[in-house]
């Protein structure tokens, strides 16, 4: 397959990922507002459900656009005039404007800066793992060890204490490691620092370094869509709650969770880390201590606007789907099956009077003939009339025949030579035939005598 047809079956899966997305997010958004009184850990993973659909659906169409051809050239062309009536709208309609080719150089070029931010992330953590740490006091790797046997996790977990980092957080799936600033053991009172170190071996205990890694792969391919990142968001925000969920019911109050939160949050002003890694004061920290107190959270006005915003998304989207449809030409070649090609098979595409017509002849495997006939890519019965069509225009026509070569002239017979003075003229033979034998010679004529002896 051509550069040129990958090209633009990836143009197009990413303009259905625009408009896919707005669809799920729309629906993600009602199932988890229907789902307010399930556990978080439930709504985590529903919403990362949706997460891995909003990658699927365009991979998919990714996939059948190539093993069904994609179109030679596809006009991505999309004129919405004046509908530019909100900046999500405007950015469909830009992408959509642009040819397939600019397209998905933007796309890899946005998808690569999103990839080189997730390498920094882990040689941040690979350099972490490079320093000095102290030791857990032998009281609190008791604890811990009691905590993750509690939790019933088989790995094991190394805990380190650093003086650079300010909250606590976890990385790693099959060695996972738990960092814990010093600051957290001398600040905080040891209900408060059991309740953070249980919230992090719940992140262990339930694989989310694993999902947070699938979920900023996922960001990182649909980098250029908001449904993505605010379903992103909340995905965060339920999986924190439900470490604190995991935290509370191990600890045996919620509120010491809450106390424990809300006094990380005075320790010193959070520092960014890398989207890798899973921080106990990730995600909205005064949102997690209202919930984890029974205080209701003002969630709604949020999500209306979510939903507004993404309600404007979606006629943006639908309206450059449709218009990408109607400026778009008729694909060139009939969408057959790829092994419909293989073997004895016969292919005529004609394009006149503004039409491509499309003949195919097949066997399958049985050796049963099989036939399709299209016009712009529309099946059409198959008659004597498109037979006749299709065998004169397989016919190869004759060459014309080439002129015959002229009959070269004879040549002139040579003049016989004159003979010479006082010889005698030579009888010219005549070629010599089987019914003709060649006339005898003359005789020769006698000798002369010889001259007498001189006298002695």
């Amino acid at each position: 397959m051509r550069s040129a047809e990958i090209e633009s079956a990836l143009a197009l899966s990413l303009l259905q990922a625009a408009w896919w997305g707005v669809v799920l997010g729309l629906a993600a958004a009602v199932v988890l507002a229907a789902m307010a009184r399930r556990s978080a850990a439930a709504r985590h993973v529903v919403g990362l459900g949706f997460l891995v659909a909003m990658l699927v659906v365009p991979v998919w169409h990714f996939v059948a656009l190539l093993l069904t051809g994609a179109p030679d050239a596809i006009d991505l062309g999309i004129r919405l005039g004046s509908t530019f009536v909100a900046s999500p709208v405007a950015l469909v309609g830009v992408a959509a404007h642009l040819p397939s080719g600019r397209l998905t150089s933007l796309w890899a070029a946005g998808v690569l800066v999103m990839f080189v931010r997730l390498a920094g992330g882990v040689w941040l953590l690979r350099g972490l793992a490079r320093l000095p740490a102290a030791p857990l006091p032998p009281a609190w790797q008791a604890r811990a060890e009691a905590l993750r046997r509690a939790l019933d996790i088989a790995r094991p977990v190394a805990i380190r204490v650093l003086d650079p980092i300010a909250q606590p957080f976890t990385a790693r799936v099959l060695r996972p490691i738990v960092w814990l600033p010093a600051a957290l053991l001398t600040r905080l009172v040891p209900a408060q620092v059991e309740a953070l170190l249980a919230h992090e071996l719940a992140h262990i205990r339930r694989l989310d370094w694993l999902w947070n890694g699938l979920q900023c792969t996922i960001e990182a391919l649909l980098f250029f869509h908001p449904a993505v990142w605010l379903l992103g968001r909340r995905v965060r925000q339920e999986r924190e709650n439900a470490c604190d969920d995991l935290a509370a019911a191990l600890c045996g109050d919620p509120v010491v969770v809450a106390e424990a939160l809300a006094a990380l949050a005075t320790l010193s002003v959070p520092r960014p880390l890398p989207r890798l890694v899973l921080a106990a004061g990730g995600g909205a920290l005064l949102q997690r201590v209202a919930r984890l107190v029974g205080a209701p959270a003002p969630v709604g006005l949020r999500w209306s606007m979510a939903a507004g915003a993404a309600a404007v998304l979606l006629a943006g989207g639908l309206l450059a789907a449709r218009a990408s449809v109607a400026a778009r030409p008729a694909p060139p070649a009939a969408s057959d099956p790829w092994w419909t090609t293989v073997g004895d098979s016969l292919r005529i595409r004609v394009a006149a009077d503004g039409h491509i017509r499309d003949f195919h002849t097949w066997r399958d495997l049985q050796g049963e003939l099989h036939e399709t006939y299209r016009v712009d890519g529309t099946l059409q019965p198959i008659d004597d009339q498109v037979r006749r069509w299709a065998a004169q225009h397989h016919a190869k026509p004759s060459l014309p025949a080439l002129p015959a070569e002229p009959a070269l002239p004879a040549e002139p017979a040579l003049p016989a030579e004159p003979a010479l003075p006082g010889e005698p003229a030579l009888p010219v033979a005549s070629e010599a035939t089987a019914d003709s034998p060649l006339p005898p010679l003359p005789p020769l004529p006698p000798l002369p005598p010889p001259p007498p002896p001189p006298p002695a």
